[in-house]
């Protein structure tokens, strides 16, 4: 339908196109014929990341054999996809990005005095409001998988990146820690604890991680209170997006029950 308007809009112009012998057209009508081909091939369910298996992720970064910093990037990494249901490439740049209005610097992330911090995605994959999305980060007490502790433990070895206004998760030589080489990593850390399941962890494991839990617990979380955490668009979005702090906090009391923590 796109290239019949496109074709009829040379028309209008007196511009000759002819779409009948094209190449490049003959070939997509090809191509879409040929997708019914793909129709019984099976497909994986999506892995979903788990607490237990960030704890055990957790484990297999301490006892790496890595830089003190590499393990602060890393682990706050984790921490901060996990709880903060994100999105990989909303925390974490591109190996070739260098707009810095897409890659989360530390510049939008706020620590406020409630034991929280809110971060602001700028282009979040649905863009609903011109701001962005604003995403609230809270403390776990006594909990090696806190993501504000992760994250705050960040702050204190990154003086040298904050000054500069580098992405959040940078390495002190300041190169960033891309969603390539974390997938990469993940899946290596926890082929052996998996096995062949490891090459089905991508970036979206750890976005579904916390909306799983509180789906898989519906006496603790209504579909309403999902949909909000994960920032998942619906027809009523624009109620979600008035949610006080208080109501998101009432949230994550709900995810730390879950896990007993």
């Amino acid at each position: 339908m796109y290239l019949s308007d496109f074709r009829l809009a040379h028309k209008l112009r007196n511009v000759h196109c002819s779409f009948d012998s094209d190449f490049f057209v003959s070939s997509m009508l090809k191509g879409a014929k040929n997708l019914s081909l793909y129709k019984n091939i099976f497909k994986p369910a999506k892995f979903v990341m788990s607490y237990q298996l960030l704890r055990i992720l957790g484990h297999e970064i301490a006892t790496s054999n890595w830089k003190q910093d590499s393990k602060t990037v890393f682990w706050s990494a984790c921490c901060l996809a996990f709880f903060g249901s994100f999105r990989i490439a909303e925390i974490l740049p591109g190996a070739y990005s260098r707009d810095s209005w897409e890659t989360l610097t530390w510049n939008r992330v706020h620590f406020t005095e409630h034991n929280s911090a809110i971060i602001n995605v700028r282009f979040p994959k649905s863009q609903k409001k011109p701001q962005g999305d604003f995403i609230d980060i809270f403390r776990i007490e006594n909990n090696s998988c806190c993501p504000l502790t992760a994250l705050s433990r960040l702050r204190e070895s990154s003086a040298r990146n904050i000054a500069c206004n580098m992405p959040v998760f940078s390495f002190t030589n300041g190169s960033p820690l891309t969603p390539k080489v974390f997938i990469d990593t993940v899946r290596s850390l926890l082929s052996k604890h998996v096995g062949k399941n490891a090459s089905q962890i991508s970036g979206h494991s750890f976005r579904a991680a916390i909306p799983a839990a509180l789906a898989s617990h519906p006496n603790l979380a209504t579909d309403h209170e999902i949909m909000i955490w994960g920032r998942w668009s619906s027809d009523s979005y624009k109620a979600y997006t008035r949610l006080k702090h208080e109501a998101k906090l009432g949230i994550f009391k709900k995810i730390v029950s879950i896990y007993n923590l």
